[in-house]
């Protein structure tokens, strides 16, 4: 793969996104209603909105901070294949569960670095080959491709599967 590459975010669920951002929208409304409604009434309710929406506000932030790391590693950085160390299946949410792996990889320099990462496709088992995007300098900053909602576009514009 040439070193320069384009990432996008694949959407494969588009109704369950659209309802993650749904709630979302509803949460902030909520929260600015009753913000406005409480600021006169009772400080202590204030108070306690503001601590939950820098909670919010925090937890967004690290996720956009990890997508857009993530971003920049299948753009810029290095590709190599490397190996599923293992792979455990954990409970996320009501009824859910995901894939939970960890893998090692060698660098151009032959050094191995270990990472880790939820498996969204659910199809990696140890021993498998995973593709890994990594940092050229700092290798220790790496991602599955397997492990990030970013997508890597061919030439002719159509999402490459690394799966």
């Amino acid at each position: 793969m040439p070193a320069q590459r384009v990432a996008r975010v694949s959407v494969d669920d588009p109704i369950r996104s659209f309802l993650g951002l749904a709630f979302v929208g509803l949460w902030l409304f909520l929260f600015i209603k009753s913000f406005v409604k409480d600021m006169k009434t009772n400080p202590v309710s204030v108070v306690f909105w503001m601590v939950v929406l820098v909670f919010f506000v925090s937890m967004g932030l690290r996720g956009l901070r990890k997508g857009l790391v993530n971003r920049r590693l299948l753009e810029n950085g290095g590709c190599v294949i490397g190996r599923v160390r293992s792979q455990i299946e954990v409970k996320a949410g009501r009824g859910h569960r995901a894939s939970e792996i960890s893998y090692s990889f060698r660098d151009d320099l032959g050094q191995t670095w270990f990472g880790e990462g939820t498996d969204h496709t659910k199809s990696h088992f140890p021993e498998m080959p995973v593709v890994i995007f990594y940092d050229l300098k700092y290798p220790s900053q790496n991602v599955a491709a397997c492990a990030t909602a970013w997508k890597v576009l061919g030439p002719d514009k159509k999402l490459v599967d690394l799966d």
